[in-house]
């Protein structure tokens, strides 16, 4: 049985709900709970990996003051556990994936990140520095669509919904 771990938190800074990051202050809204700020972007990194969206809820554990979750769930024979914190006290972006004989890690704290198997490191990403950024390449993607009047399939907004659908099942449950 595989297992997969995300564990995304977002350091926080100062009291204001802020942090640094590129040399630029960054803050986050404190009224969107972090499932829903970050499962997005996890259920993108699944799409990536050809990964099954998760079907059942199995536990959801809550800090006392929420910015902290731990949601464990499942898909076919894959289990996950994501980790989802705020104000932690380091930024860590870190995916396991455990299976019988190996893990693998993949560590992008800081981008481009690092592919790890217990006995050696590799760059995530080796040509990092000559291609466009995520949010670059996610705007000209957008801009493409329109001017071809094609529509790129990682713009459909049906897994959008899909990702709201789940995290709207975590409120349910954590009521």
């Amino acid at each position: 049985m595989k297992v997969i771990f995300f564990r995304l938190e977002k350091k926080g800074v100062n009291f204001l709900l802020s942090k640094i990051r590129h040399d630029k202050k960054k803050n986050y809204d404190a009224s969107l709970p972090i499932h829903k700020d970050v499962l997005p972007h996890v259920f993108s990194i699944l799409a990536t990996l050809k990964l099954s969206n998760t079907e059942k809820i199995k536990s959801i554990l809550w800090n006392e003051i929420k910015t902290k979750i731990e949601i464990r769930c499942n898909a076919l024979d894959i289990e996950y556990a994501f980790f989802l914190e705020r104000e932690g006290f380091e930024r860590q972006r870190i995916i396991r994936v455990e299976a019988e004989a190996k893990t693998l890690e993949l560590d992008f704290s800081k981008e481009p990140g690092f592919i790890s198997n217990g006995e050696s490191k590799v760059s995530a990403d080796e040509d990092w520095n000559n291609k466009m950024r995520p949010l670059a390449t996610m705007l000209s993607t957008f801009l493409n669509s329109i001017s071809s009047q094609k529509m790129d399939s990682r713009l459909d907004a049906s897994f959008a919904l899909s990702v709201n659908e789940f995290a709207d099942r975590i409120d349910k449950i954590s009521i």
